[in-house]
């Protein structure tokens, strides 16, 4: 199932982001260029640890394109408990509702030319798929 793929983080390493299974499921507008250094970012919208990344490494600007993934309950976004989006600079998608998505937030993951180089479960204090 596309959400038991997220438990293989370690097996998207030095795949092309296209052939993820969970990338194929990603709505919005954001797009991966697949040229350089980009991010992708799984956050949910209560997330505490997640906006504190956003606000401590991606504000005021971002540290290379990112997608900012917002991933829902099975029944939809929550709408108690919703942090501020802080990340002006991030390019906005999420993944559709009525799925459980088995995914502690926030995960980062960097690309480089598409590929995938790096996927962590991450924090502000140590945000370990970031380049510097």
């Amino acid at each position: 199932s596309a959400a038991s793929d997220v438990y293989k983080r370690q097996a998207w390493i030095g795949q092309p982001w296209s052939d993820v299974k969970i990338a194929g499921w990603i709505e919005g507008d954001g797009q991966i260029v697949g040229t350089g250094v980009e991010y992708v970012m799984f956050w949910r919208k209560d997330c505490e640890h997640c906006h504190e990344l956003m606000e401590v490494w991606f504000q005021p600007e971002v540290p290379a394109p990112t997608l900012a993934v917002a991933v829902p309950e099975r029944d939809g976004f929550p709408t108690v408990g919703v942090q501020p989006f802080a990340c002006d600079g991030c390019a906005l998608a999420e993944l559709p509702d009525g799925v459980d998505w088995f995914l502690a937030t926030p995960v980062l993951v960097r690309l480089r030319d598409g590929l995938v180089e790096c996927a962590a479960e991450v924090t502000a204090g140590d945000p370990q798929c970031l380049e510097f």
